[in-house]
This record gives structure tokens, C-alpha cells and sequence, in this order.
């Protein structure tokens, strides 16, 4: 349950970011509009760091901090050797990709701890229906008249709920007992 929670907000987190970015960033004044790409991939970094936070909970709270210690280590020692090559060549964007890389690798390395030690069960069922809406979000917010940024976050959010509504990726009465416990 948890698993589908973080991807009913992270999907469409990435989706929105990475169609937004190129708005967002002009919010930050004017000569920052080489960083949109730098957001674009951050964000993917993002999306893995929920899982991971779920992931890293996960073995910390089932004694495997230890273990968890480790893949941190490697993590950080992977993305430091990659950076000082990645960097020189391509500044900002190497870095940037290699943050993304050393996000998936770690959180793709807690995964596979937590599944060999049968303390992971995904049920995939949920989460196409959440891709799908994530991504009938995105062309909405990319056709969509509006400048605004605010009106544009709501138009994407409407559309992703509905979407995900109509596809029934989430019950009224699942969604109507989560808010009571709230």
C-alpha cells in the first residue's frame, strides 16, 4: 500500500515537473533558463529518493541498517568517482546525470535486499493505471491554454485525478477512508 501511495504522488510529481520545468524556472529571474534540463533530471532523482526513503525505512526497521550502511557507502563512492570524470566533460548535466544514476542504482539496490530477503512484495496491479494517468496529465499541460503556472497545476491535477478516477486505480471508499485517518 505503501508502494502505491508514493507512486500516486511521485508519478505524476515527474510527469508535471518535467513538462512544468521549462515555467518554473523562469520564476528564479531571468538567466537561469539552462538549468531546465539540470530540473528535468533532478527530478528523476526525486522520484527514486521516494522510494528509497520507503526502501531504506524498510531495512532499518527490519535490522538491516547495517546492510543499508553499505549500499549507502558504495552509493556515495560510485558517484564520486563517476563526477570526477562526468564533470570535467559535462559539467553541470554530467553531474546531474550521475546523481540520477547513483538515486535508481541505490534505490534498485535496497529493492533487490528487501525482495532476497522476502521482505518486499510489489503488487504491480495499481501502478500502470497510475502511469496511465501521469501520463494523459502531460500532454494536457502541454496543449493547455493557460500561462499561469498556479491555473496549470490545477488543470494537470484535475485531469490526473479524474484519469485516475476513471480508471479506477483508487476506490471512493479507499480514498474516502484514508482522509478520515487523516
Amino acid at each position: 500500500k505503501a508502494f502505491d501511495a508514493l507512486a500516486f504522488v511521485a508519478l505524476p510529481m515527474l510527469v508535471g515537473g518535467i513538462t512544468l520545468a521549462p515555467r518554473i524556472i523562469p520564476l528564479f529571474g531571468q538567466g537561469y533558463e539552462g538549468a531546465v534540463p539540470t530540473l528535468q533530471i533532478l527530478l528523476g532523482a526525486v522520484f527514486a529518493i521516494f522510494f528509497g526513503t520507503l526502501y531504506s525505512n524498510l531495512l532499518i526497521a527490519t535490522h538491516y541498517q547495517k546492510l543499508l550502511m553499505y549500499i549507502y557507502f558504495w552509493g556515495m563512492v560510485l558517484n564520486i568517482a563517476v563526477n570526477l570524470y562526468v564533470i570535467p566533460h559535462w559539467s553541470y548535466l554530467g553531474a546531474a546525470w550521475t546523481t540520477l544514476a547513483t538515486e535508481i542504482g541505490v534505490t534498485l539496490a535496497m529493492m533487490l535486499v528487501l525482495k532476497r530477503r522476502q521482505l518486499l512484495s510489489i503488487s504491480p496491479t495499481r501502478v500502470p493505471r497510475i502511469a496511465l494517468a501521469a501520463l494523459c496529465m502531460g500532454p494536457v499541460l502541454v496543449l493547455s491554454p493557460w500561462q499561469s503556472l498556479l491555473m496549470l497545476l490545477v488543470v494537470g491535477g484535475i485531469t490526473y485525478l479524474a484519469v485516475s478516477f476513471l480508471t479506477r486505480t483508487f476506490s471512493f471508499a479507499v480514498l474516502k477512508n484514508n482522509l478520515k485517518r487523516s
